[in-house]
């Protein structure tokens, strides 16, 4: 569709217009900013190299998107969701890698960028550990350091190490290429992989539909609930402040909250208490 503009027809009301089109085409404002982004990143390569006079999408902003709600699986809809994976995508099937995606992402909390990133020579400590050293920039389809330009590091329980590890040999990846990569060997595409995989996935093993985003929200409120120290858990997360680790303890009290208002045990009746033969009521108060 752009192929023959000239680079002097693309200014700021062009990609305006681009963006009301894909809008009104129903895609999501994520999906709108990636294409302009695509074409930002074509013109700041062609201007770096000297190729054109000047960028004519400099300065052209994103969308904002809406702020959306975090959302996360409680324990069973996590365990439902792996185990409709599990079957779909059994042990030994070319399509395996999908399922060992998924358990990754929920077990580790790693972001899209980093699974997509994620080598073999990561998994350091006898296995027990998974090192966070890049992600993979959809744009510019090259590694960066992961957000806040920090390494960190991961837990890898052992269902997850022999489900790397397979995948590992029967793929034969080399300890510098992505384990999780196209039939060419490049990277997942991020955008490709969501709707033909995950969303389908989340449809069909009847869980509540939550974004691949959301699998890290699920990892770390999880972690939270079973015990581990809210220290802990910012360091896995990769959190500057405390403070956004703790956004996790509040779900979690939201969730008691809604117990509250859906649990309850009562009396059967209002009957008084049966008092013991011979002997006088029991006290209630210590």
């Amino acid at each position: 569709r752009f192929g023959k503009l000239r680079p002097d027809e693309f200014h700021s009301g062009l990609l305006t217009r681009i963006q009301t089109e894909q809008l009104g085409n129903g895609l999501a404002v994520g999906t709108v900013n990636h294409k302009i982004e695509t074409i930002k990143a074509i013109f700041s390569f062609s201007y770096q190299n000297h190729r054109i006079p000047f960028n004519p999408t400099t300065g052209f902003k994103k969308l904002k998107p809406g702020k959306k709600k975090m959302e996360f699986w409680e324990e069973w809809e996590a365990e439902k969701f792996l185990s409709f994976a599990d079957k779909k995508y059994p042990r030994g099937s070319a399509k395996r890698w999908i399922y060992t995606i998924y358990l990754t992402a929920i077990n580790t909390g790693m972001r899209a960028g980093e699974l997509w990133g994620l080598q073999p020579r990561d998994i350091v400590q006898s296995g027990e550990i998974i090192r966070v050293t890049r992600q993979f920039e959809r744009v510019t389809r090259s590694f960066r350091f992961p957000k806040g330009a920090k390494e960190r590091d991961v837990p890898c329980n052992q269902t997850l190490l022999m489900e790397l590890q397979d995948l590992i040999s029967r793929s034969n990846i080399s300890s510098e290429s992505t384990i999780f990569s196209g039939d060419g060997g490049e990277p997942i595409c991020h955008e490709n992989f969501v709707p033909r995989c995950f969303k389908r996935d989340v449809a069909d093993a009847q869980v509540k539909d939550i974004r691949f985003h959301d699998l890290r929200h699920t990892a770390f409120t999880l972690m939270l609930a079973k015990g581990l120290d809210v220290k802990t858990v910012q360091a896995i997360a990769g959190h500057e402040s405390i403070t956004t680790t703790m956004i996790y303890v509040h779900l979690l009290k939201d969730g008691i909250k809604l117990a509250a208002r859906m649990f309850s045990i009562t009396p059967r009746n209002n009957n008084p208490l049966p008092e013991a033969a011979g002997s006088s009521r029991l006290s209630l108060v210590q």
